[in-house]
C-alpha cells in the first residue's frame, strides 16, 4: 500500500512534467515519444545489470515461447503510451487536479470491469461504492479546477486514460507474475509504448506550412 501511495505522487509528478514538455513543444504526442525514450533508456541499463531482472526476461521470452502468454498480454504499453499522451495533452490546459480526477473515475470503473472479466471478481454494490467514494474524494480535493473553456472536453481524453491503466495494470501484473520480477515487465512496457507512439507520429499529417 506504502508503495501504491509513492506511485501515486510519482503519476502526479509526472503528469506536471509531461504537460510541461507538451507545452513547450506545442506537440503532447512528441512530448510523450521523448519522455518515454528516457525511461526505456534506463531500463535498458538497469534490466540487465540486475540479476533478478536477466532471470526474469528468461521467464518472459520461455513464457511467450511456450503459449503461457499470448502476444496481447504484451501489449499494455499501448495503453501506457494512451495515459502518457493524455498527460502531454491535457494537463498544460486542465491542471494536475482536473487531471487525476479524471483518470481516477476512469481506472475505478475500468478496474471494476477489469476485476470482474479477467480476474473473475464479482461488481458488488460495496466494490462500486467504494469506487464511487474514491472518485468523490478526489472531485472534493480538486474543487475549483473544473472551470475554463474547454476544460470538461479536454477531461474526456484523462478518463479514457483512466481505463486505459486499469487494462495495463492487468497485462503488466500478468507479465510480472510470469517473469517473477516487476522490470522485465516494465521494460517490454516501455518498448512496446515507445513503437506504438513513433508509429503514431509517422502516420500522423503534416501540417503545411504557410
Amino acid at each position: 500500500m506504502a508503495g501504491a501511495v509513492v506511485a501515486g505522487v510519482g503519476l502526479a509528478l509526472q503528469a506536471r512534467l509531461n504537460g510541461e514538455l507538451g507545452s513547450r513543444m506545442g506537440d503532447g504526442i512528441a512530448a510523450t515519444l521523448a519522455s518515454t525514450c528516457v525511461g526505456l533508456i534506463l531500463l535498458l541499463v538497469a534490466v540487465p545489470l540486475l540479476p533478478v531482472g536477466r532471470r526474469g526476461l528468461g521467464l518472459l521470452c520461455a513464457a511467450v515461447c511456450a503459449g503461457r502468454l499470448r502476444w496481447w498480454h504484451l501489449t499494455g504499453g499501448v495503453c501506457g503510451a494512451l495515459f502518457v499522451a493524455a498527460q502531454g495533452i491535457s494537463v498544460g490546459s486542465v491542471g494536475v487536479a482536473v487531471f487525476t480526477v479524471a483518470v481516477v473515475g476512469g481506472s475505478a470503473l475500468g478496474g471494476l470491469v477489469v476485476d470482474r472479466f479477467w480476474g473473475g471478481r464479482p461488481i458488488t454494490t460495496a466494490r462500486t461504492a467504494g469506487a464511487a467514494a474514491c472518485v468523490a474524494a478526489v472531485a472534493v480535493a480538486g474543487y475549483g479546477a473544473w472551470s475554463g473553456p474547454g476544460t470538461l472536453t479536454l477531461a474526456v481524453l484523462p478518463v479514457l486514460a483512466g481505463v486505459a491503466i486499469a487494462i495495463q495494470t492487468a497485462l503488466n501484473g500478468r507479465i510480472g507474475a510470469v517473469a517473477e520480477s516487476p522490470w522485465p515487465s516494465a521494460a517490454t512496457f516501455a518498448g512496446v509504448a515507445i513503437t506504438f507512439l513513433a508509429l503514431l507520429l509517422a502516420a500522423r499529417p503534416v501540417p503545411e506550412r504557410r
